[in-house]
């Protein structure tokens, strides 16, 4: 049997992601003592999206996902942060190509965390203002 575990909405708690993880790694024991889950049975970890903003530790989220994902097999999805995040580095809408407000990203990415997320990831000096600056994201990720 496969079992599934999905883990959503991070935005960048490295805290509460570490106490998911063992929490769920708890749980798999238990039940393996237990008997529910058998050695054969197989679990895969999803994560949701959503790794950046709001909170102090994007890139220490990233790097656990990154472990999970190489060392266990785990499937990481997109979020629509991290979608903001993409869209404004490449100079595109992303988030919004389907609705056709393509030029809202860097200002809904700025609403949503992303001034907190270019500070910590980038070392970049953003103000609360939505003019994009001359040094942008996507001047580092390419």
């Amino acid at each position: 049997m496969k079992y599934y575990i999905a883990i959503a909405d991070i935005h960048a708690d490295i805290d509460k992601l570490n106490k998911a993880l063992n929490d769920c790694d708890s749980w798999i024991k238990m039940q393996k003592e237990n008997g529910t889950i058998k050695e054969e049975d197989s679990i895969q970890f999803v994560f949701l999206g959503d790794y950046i903003d709001r909170s102090d530790h994007p890139r220490e989220v990233i790097a656990k996902v990154k472990e999970y994902v190489l060392e266990r097999g785990a499937i990481c999805l997109i979020g629509n942060h991290d979608l903001f995040l993409l869209g404004t580095a490449n100079g595109t809408g992303v988030y919004f190509e389907d609705s056709g407000r393509t030029h809202a990203n860097w200002e809904m990415w700025m609403n949503n965390g992303g001034i907190k997320t270019c500070k910590l990831m980038f070392g970049l000096k953003t103000d609360n203002h939505f003019a994009e600056p001359e040094v942008t994201v996507r001047d580092y990720v390419k």
